[in-house]
């Protein structure tokens, strides 16, 4: 068994990326990875990225037979990484796909939660086989935004801001500070699959100064407005929104961490350990096996 090293290439990481529609989340992908990433394209909307490598897809079986074909030796030694562009937009085609397979209309008309419980089996189905492609694996997420509300003596005093209001909650008298968070637009279920492969969480952000100008920028810590996160505890809490700040961001993180069992070489690519089965050979032993269960007098076994 040997030790983990742990690799200062940034494309090595896994990523959920978060931000409203043209925050610049597909351009990011492009320019860290260039020609090296396949475009898994759920939204029309790739024709300004020169040079982009993209598969459209129009439904969630295209999806499902995506992910069989990138796993062709030829297709993996063309590239490092795959993203799925937008995640959130595949989402609602696993609910329609497992609605059609349960015949129903809505996920709450099967009884005891079966209609909920399938599509969550789906979700996490579509995040397993991405992972396990072989390639980096990356979800383009939009976001929506959700009012929250912490109670006031919960709030510490330096994360209280002009955009929360101090009001009253209805339901238990108690103060509250209320407030808009950007929020993943998914499932719960669904981010909690995606959550649980991806290394870093970046949210993009637009923000226009008193004077009119734009400044992009990636946020790595999660807050009270956004919601991010990183496996990396000396990842900045923001840089601007560029893929040369986001390497140059996560070289010094993993540095930082400690100066044993790092490496600049890339992390190896995931990988699919199933064994590969020869079906003529599976044939001739299931077979077998018949002939000898019903020797055996277990015919229906």
């Amino acid at each position: 068994i040997e030790p983990v090293k742990v690799s200062t290439d940034a494309k090595s990481a896994s990523l959920m990326i978060l931000g409203a529609v043209k925050s610049g989340k597909s351009t990011f992908i492009h320019e860290l990875y260039g020609d090296r990433v396949l475009f898994i394209a759920t939204e029309r909307r790739h024709n300004f990225l020169a040079g982009a490598k993209v598969i459209n897809i129009s439904n969630y079986a295209e999806y499902l037979k995506v992910m069989k074909l990138i796993r062709d030796p030829k297709v993996q030694e063309q590239y490092d990484a795959v993203v799925v562009d937008t995640f959130t937009r595949l989402q609602e085609w696993a609910e329609s796909y497992t609605l059609s397979k349960l015949n129903v209309e809505e996920l709450g008309d099967v009884p005891y939660g079966g209609g909920h419980a399938a599509f969550n089996k789906e979700m996490a189905k579509a995040v397993e086989l991405i992972e396990q492609s072989g390639l980096v694996p990356h979800f383009i997420v939009h976001t929506k935004t959700q009012t929250k509300q912490v109670p006031k003596a919960d709030m510490p005093e330096e994360y209280v801001t002009d955009d929360m209001s101090l009001t009253t909650d209805k339901k238990t008298r108690q103060q509250v500070y209320e407030f808009n968070k950007e929020v993943p637009d998914l499932k719960n279920a669904t981010f909690n699959a995606l959550n649980r492969v991806c290394d870093n969480i970046l949210f993009f952000d637009v923000l226009i100064d008193d004077n009119g100008n734009e400044e992009r920028r990636i946020y790595y810590r999660d807050s009270v407005s956004h919601t991010a996160g990183s496996s990396l505890k000396y990842m900045p809490e923001w840089t601007k929104l560029s893929a040369k700040s986001y390497l140059e961001a996560f070289k010094d993180a993993v540095e930082k961490e400690g100066k044993n069992n790092i490496t600049d070489k890339p992390k190896e690519k995931p990988t699919d350990n199933d064994t590969q089965y020869d079906f003529d050979a599976l044939m001739k032993e299931t077979a077998e096996l018949g002939k000898k269960l019903q020797k055996d007098g277990k015919t229906e076994e």
